[in-house]
């Protein structure tokens, strides 16, 4: 009976520090844009879209720092107008190394649109250069699709 006991003990440890685990290994990416004025021409600039990193970083250049195991949430905001929707539809690997079991990974089809990928390759120090596709629509027509490049590091 103690046995049984002790084990029973065990497995719950185990999932509750699983369950913590998981809690606290997880990431939100939200790229914010001001769909007021993002067009063709502009997608790219600092003041139309970003990651909500310093002025001085592009988007090209904005790193966000991952760990094998880290379930990522990336999702599109508008800065200008709450109806609006910037929604994500894929990100896809681009260039040597993939963090993902997958080279590209497809949105979750709903309004908002997101995309949910967890890192399960990759050592310390490596980055990954990604391609992220987002649709802007405004006053629920589509002004475009875009697409912004940034990287991810173990």
């Amino acid at each position: 009976m103690k046995i049984s006991k002790h084990i029973l003990i065990t497995i719950a440890l185990m999932a509750l520090s699983h369950l913590l685990y998981s809690q606290t290994n997880s990431r939100t990416i939200t790229l914010t844009c001001n769909t007021a004025v993002i067009n063709t021409s502009n997608f790219n600039n600092h003041s139309v879209c970003n990651f909500g990193q310093p002025s001085s970083v592009s988007n090209e250049d904005y790193l966000e720092q991952v760990q094998r195991g880290t379930a990522i949430t990336w999702e599109g905001a508008s800065s200008s107008d709450p109806n609006d929707e910037v929604n994500i539809l894929w990100i896809k690997k681009d260039g040597r190394n993939n963090f993902f079991n997958k080279r590209k990974i497809r949105g979750d089809g709903q309004p908002n649109e997101k995309v949910r990928a967890t890192v399960s390759k990759g050592d310390e120090g490596q980055e990954m250069k990604y391609a992220i596709k987002f649709k802007v629509k405004r006053n629920g027509s589509t002004v475009g699709n875009f697409v912004i490049d940034p990287k991810l590091q173990i």
